[in-house]
């Protein structure tokens, strides 16, 4: 079974993708957005008040801000220099202000984002929580697909941008703790939804999800 870094470790040890080739850089990103999905899934909730919210499907935005050899910029990303969307606010790259630090929990029209960009190496990275199950403090989630919720119905909780890993003013905060799942394990990486497929990265494999298993199926060392 692959070990379970912490959140907090998983973001603060993501780095700018290595590789003499773009498909090496591709690999190299997809290994650190394994170790954050993990993270995510099994290591931990996000206490919203008398809720917890535990991540159920969640999808990587990596923008590489310089010209750096075999650069990645994925077109779909909402928060860099040039989105694609023209409603949004182009960046400025050269501005450290205008990068989320390590952690920051970003609101934007389309749902919640974990971001952790980086001024110094000039790239943007997020993790869009795509989908969630909700609990009550005092309960334990069910994991059934029909209590699944998107993104944007996390907005109740999270009306601006706060930090994930410090106390805010909001109450909402990323709760580590080693979760294992009955029957669950990750998925295998898969191209991320409703992305234009004319744009670049469109069918690159950037989504994860828990997928439901039978013990028989899998190794047990696969399950968690």
């Amino acid at each position: 079974m692959d070990t379970v870094k912490t959140l907090a470790e998983a973001v603060n040890e993501f780095h700018k993708p290595q590789g003499s080739t773009k498909k090496g850089r591709r690999d190299d990103l997809q290994k650190e957005f394994k170790e954050i999905a993990m993270s995510l899934f099994f290591g931990g909730y996000l206490k919203c008040g008398d809720k917890k919210i535990y991540v159920r499907e969640a999808e990587l935005y990596y923008y590489d801000e310089d010209n750096c050899c075999n650069a990645i910029k994925d077109e779909s990303m909402f928060h860099t220099s040039n989105p694609i969307d023209p409603s949004l606010e182009k960046l400025d790259p050269e501005d450290e202000s205008t990068y989320l630090q390590g952690g920051i929990l970003h609101r934007h029209k389309y749902g919640i984002d974990l971001a952790f960009e980086n001024f110094k190496n000039k790239y943007r990275a997020s993790v869009l929580i795509k989908s969630f199950i909700e609990a009550d403090a005092d309960k334990e989630p069910n994991y059934e697909v029909r209590n699944k919720k998107s993104s944007k119905e996390l907005f109740k909780y999270i009306p601006k941008d706060i930090p994930a890993f410090e106390k805010n003013d909001l109450g909402v905060n990323w709760i580590p703790c080693h979760h294992p799942i009955e029957y669950h394990t990750i998925s295998s990486p898969v191209p991320r939804m409703n992305i234009r497929k004319d744009t670049s990265e469109a069918d690159t494999p950037w989504r994860y999800w828990l997928k439901w298993v039978k013990e028989k199926d899998v190794p047990h060392e696969f399950l968690f």
